[in-house]
């Protein structure tokens, strides 16, 4: 079952691989001819580099008994050994920011099947969860807290669906 499962996703998904040139240069031409919703100033707010004081503070925001990812390793084991996992950490986050590929390992998920109802026995009647890594979810959380301030401005202010505070029934 798990491997008809596996095959089906990989056949949906794909396999991770890098872009051709062809695809490179392809998104060069779309990315020059596309106007520019951020200023310079904005721009480099976004692209400097994380500070190891401010994923630890994103790290703290995350709960301590998140459910675990694929690795096992908790919010709380990050918190509180921070000052031997930071420095490592910082290195891998500036490595993504800089070269734009994040390790193989910190993207995998374990997915769980959640139940929708207290005991239901039916896969139809469960949804599933991605459970990212720790590292995946603070990266993930420092990108969004960077840039919510940012897309206020980069938005249409006729674009409801999900937007904090709007709602998609606002169209």
């Amino acid at each position: 079952m798990g491997k008809v499962m596996l095959d089906h996703l990989n056949q949906i998904i794909g396999k991770e691989e890098l872009p051709s040139p062809i695809i490179r240069e392809a998104r060069a031409k779309i990315f020059s001819t596309t106007p520019t919703l951020v200023d310079p100033d904005r721009a480099n707010y976004l692209e400097r580099p994380f500070t190891l004081d401010e994923c630890r503070r994103t790290l703290k925001k995350l709960g301590e008994e998140k459910s675990l990812g694929w690795d096992g390793i908790t919010v709380k084991f990050c918190q509180e050994f921070w000052e031997v996992l930071g420095p490592s950490f910082l290195q891998m986050a500036s490595r993504a920011f800089t070269e734009g590929m994040l390790e193989s390992w910190v993207k995998k998920g374990l997915i769980k099947l959640i139940p929708k109802q207290l005991a239901c026995s039916q896969l139809k009647r469960r949804r599933p969860v991605t459970m990212m890594t720790v590292i995946y979810n603070v990266l993930a959380k420092r990108i969004t807290e960077r840039m919510s301030p940012v897309l206020v401005d980069a938005i249409s202010p006729c674009q409801h669906g999900f937007i904090k505070g709007k709602s998609i029934y606002g169209n």
